[in-house]
């Protein structure tokens, strides 16, 4: 699975990185800046599985790349969650209505961090195989044209 990280911290970038790759996700892209993950997204050939966004982030915040994100082909569905030291009700409200999928405050245990990203992807992977059963072949075609054929097969199409 593909996951984008997106955090000005260094350190958190490394944790996550790190964490992830002890539980198998070694396909992990990292940017620390809003800008830097518009681009990593717009030359990916395949888009990415899951994504970590910190809200909180120096020119364009993580609320608003969440909303850019949602408005690109192939991301309606993908699983966005929320890095987040803002505890405040508004935050989080906000970044829901950007399209996010849930959220994870900071500091985080990263046993939690994996718990979510594993339930974020497995239920991205349903709703993929969901489509594929309601569309039929136009669907087949529409998940190898976008995510390539190994992930195709990988579902079953």
């Amino acid at each position: 699975m593909k996951i984008l990280a997106v955090d000005d911290d260094e350190t958190i970038l490394d944790l996550l990185s790190e964490a992830l790759a002890l539980k198998g996700h070694e396909r992990l892209a990292r940017a620390r800046s809003a800008h830097e993950a518009l681009g990593i997204i717009a030359a990916t050939t395949a888009p990415f599985d899951c994504l970590l966004l910190d809200i909180q982030m120096p020119g364009m915040d993580g609320i608003a790349l969440c909303r850019e994100i949602r408005n690109l082909p192939g991301y309606q569905h993908t699983p966005i969650l929320m890095l987040t030291a803002m505890s405040q009700r508004d935050y989080i409200e906000r970044a829901f209505m950007a399209g996010a999928t849930d959220y994870i405050t900071k500091p985080f245990d990263l046993e939690e961090v994996l718990v979510l990203v594993k339930r974020a992807i497995d239920s991205h992977i349903k709703n993929l195989r969901k489509k594929l059963r309601t569309t039929g072949p136009d669907g087949h075609d529409w998940i190898r044209s976008v995510y390539g054929v190994g992930f195709a097969l990988d579902l079953g199409v």
